[in-house]
C-alpha cells in the first residue's frame, strides 16, 4: 500500500509542477529561474522533513550514532512483496 501511495504521490508532484511551470514562468516575466525556484521549493521542504528523523532509531532513541542505511538494504522484509 505504501508504495502504491509513494507512486501515487511522486507522478502527481511531477504532473502538478508541469503543469504550473509555464504559467509560472509567464507570470513571471519570462524568468526560468523563479519557475524553478517554485518548482525546487517541494523537494527543498521534503528534504528539511527527513532531516529532522536522521539518526533517530525506530525506537525513538536518538543515540549518538547513526542508524546504518545498509542494513535497509540487506533486509528481507525491505524487499518482500505485498
Amino acid at each position: 500500500m505504501m508504495m502504491g501511495v509513494y507512486a501515487m504521490m511522486m507522478g502527481g508532484g511531477a504532473a502538478t509542477i508541469a503543469a504550473l511551470s509555464e504559467p509560472i514562468y509567464r507570470a513571471s516575466g519570462n524568468s526560468s529561474s523563479i519557475a524553478l525556484g517554485v518548482a525546487v521549493l517541494p523537494a527543498v521542504l521534503a528534504l528539511a522533513a527527513l532531516a529532522t528523523q536522521w539518526g533517530v532509531r525506530p525506537d525513538g532513541n536518538s543515540p549518538g550514532g547513526a542508524v546504518k542505511w545498509t542494513g535497509l538494504l540487506r533486509s528481507g522484509t525491505a524487499w518482500r512483496g505485498g
